[in-house]
């Protein structure tokens, strides 16, 4: 049983301001055990409202304690290098204090989440608006008086709402938020303090138990499956993979059942894993997983072309394909190739493959990486998923865009290379990516006809139309594509979407649902081109021959190179 505490905790108050100057010199840390953010932007909006409307925003609870020197020192967006000296831990509060000292910082500015302001003409925060608005103020503005005037000084017509932005930043500083301070040396006591606070309300997830557990840098340290999907997607630009699917990669790696348990993973008596995990350090798993989910995700890239995160059709064939890079990272051409044919006869297939238990199927592809035998490994993933006796092809409809397949009509949209609505410019790989690093799939896919003209086919994937443009996504887009000029060039950018003249036109007027219809049908067409593409469905499944040495043939792998039957 630990210890208790040696003496109560202080109350305290701490203006806004000091709160956010010891944000950003160091002061103020995270602790090991502590999740990671799930806020996002509108509890962001809404934290700020409620300060905005004098409501209480609740108590911190800090951790005082000696802190070492620290490279750098991590909350949320804001990195900090951390002097040694007195630091506070947050032990409750993290969600609340990353969100105004991210918000309140111009660091924040890098992410979305904390991108939020005054609006004067609205009179309440909220979410940085796509197209600039000359009466939208970053809360970081409004927060430094010096800032706030320079701000209306560049900006004369907006004069008149100063005194409504000094008023609300008046009320930013004014601002103090109450917390308990606790003095002790005793990092078990005060993970026992934030369990027993966590026991209700949200429960830790078992990414945030694994990453709280298996923590490598200690007190402050960042979360290592935070730190191993920022790695991949810095290196791929694939978006950031959520730290559940991290975790499985780290797992399946070295062990194929990813529900196995978590708590001793490096204790190397545990069970349910590889051989070679038992005398694996704890900093290689995690440094080798991060090399073989880059090297599963350029391939869906360069090979199965599966352009972003937010298109993946299915996560735990992602976690399988990372297993399988992980013990053979460079692959054949003919090996790669299977692999692609595997990964979306799967998408194809659906969980299916395991009777509808996502879990019962990514233990099955796991279980089907032969560790030293590439060629193994390519067939027996293709025979989890069987070659069914016909094709199948996902419906286009209804369209959502948290669906496999609508996630897979998207990947063969993108890969149908859809043209910029700007004339002047081509559409670059690259802009989905930057596009969806601020946004969702939601905002990728959108509405072509109003709902009153839709009518019951509003949810038909005919209604959605690929955009990364930054054109001005809060105006009608059928005026965009109406005022494509009658040319070569404007005819083969609405060509590249599936759409006709007649399809603009129809889509403006009570034709709507004829348009819709008539697209959704061209855009099943396209799935199933795709799909067959992918999947080679009447192709041989044999492995590549030279994987194998024919001086000493053991018949088993005689009957593995040549398939069923």
């Amino acid at each position: 049983m630990s210890a208790g505490l040696r003496t109560r905790p202080s109350a305290e108050t701490f203006p806004l301001d000091d709160l956010v100057t010891m944000a950003r010199t160091g002061v103020i840390r995270v602790p090991s055990f502590q999740r990671g953010l799930r806020w996002t932007r509108s509890d962001v909006v809404a934290l700020f409202d409620s300060v905005l409307r004098g409501y209480p925003i609740g108590s911190l609870l800090f951790w005082k304690r000696e802190g070492w020197l620290e490279e750098v020192v991590t909350l949320g967006p804001l990195r900090i290098d951390a002097p040694a000296g007195t630091a506070y831990y947050v032990v409750d509060g993290q969600q609340r204090i990353t969100a105004l000292a991210a918000a309140l910082s111009e660091q924040g500015e890098n992410d979305q989440r904390f991108q939020v302001g005054y609006d004067l003409d609205e009179d309440r925060f909220i979410p940085r608006p796509a197209r600039a608005r000359e009466t939208y103020i970053p809360a970081h503005v409004l927060f430094d008086l010096s800032a706030l005037l320079s701000w209306f000084r560049d900006r004369p017509q907006i004069a008149d709402g100063f005194d409504a932005a000094a008023a609300v930043s008046k009320t930013l500083r004014d601002l103090r938020v109450p917390a308990y301070v606790v003095s002790q040396d005793d990092e078990e006591v005060l993970r026992d303090i934030f369990d027993r606070m966590n026991n209700s309300g949200k429960k830790l997830t078992r990414s945030e138990v694994f990453g709280a557990l298996h923590n490598m840098g200690g007190v402050g340290g960042a979360d290592p499956l935070t730190v191993m999907a920022e790695a991949v997607d810095a290196r791929t630009r694939f978006g950031r993979v959520g730290d559940g699917l991290a975790m499985q990669v780290v797992l399946a790696r070295r062990g194929p059942d990813v529900m196995r348990e978590i708590r001793n993973e490096f204790d190397p008596s545990a069970q349910g894993r590889d051989a070679f995990a038992a005398t694996e350090e704890q900093g290689q798993a995690y440094a080798r997983a991060t090399d073989a989910l880059a090297l599963a995700v350029e391939f869906l890239q360069n090979d199965a072309r599966v352009p972003d995160v937010q298109l993946l059709p299915y996560q735990y064939l992602l976690v399988a394909l990372a297993r399988f890079f992980a013990h053979h990272p460079r692959p054949t051409p003919r090996s790669r190739r299977l692999l692609r044919r595997w990964f979306w006869r799967g998408v194809a297939a659906g969980p299916v493959i395991s009777k509808g238990n996502t879990t019962g199927a990514s233990r099955s592809l796991n279980r089907a990486v032969d560790l030293t035998d590439e060629a193994a490994s390519t067939i027996n993933l293709l025979r989890v998923v069987e070659l069914p006796s016909q094709p199948a092809y996902p419906d286009v409809n209804p369209f959502k865009t948290n669906s496999a397949a609508s996630r897979a009509l998207l990947c063969a949209m993108w890969a149908a290379k859809p043209q910029s609505l700007d004339v002047f410019r081509d559409n670059d790989p690259a802009d989905l990516s930057t596009f969806l690093q601020d946004t969702s799939a939601v905002d990728l896919a959108l509405p072509l006809a109003a709902q009153r003209n839709a009518q019951d086919h509003r949810m038909d994937a005919g209604n959605r139309i690929l955009v990364v443009d930054k054109i001005d996504r809060e105006s009608v887009l059928l005026d965009t594509l109406q005022n494509l000029p009658v040319t070569v060039a404007g005819d083969a950018i609405l060509a590249s979407h599936l759409l006709t003249r007649a399809d603009v036109v129809d889509l403006q007027g009570s034709s709507a649902t004829r348009a819709i219809v008539g697209r959704s049908v061209r855009l099943q067409e396209l799935l199933t081109d795709f799909l067959d593409e992918m999947c080679e469905w009447d192709q041989e499944d044999s492995p590549d021959l030279t994987l194998f040495t024919l001086d000493d043939v053991d018949p088993a792998r005689t009957e593995l190179a040549r398939g069923p039957g």
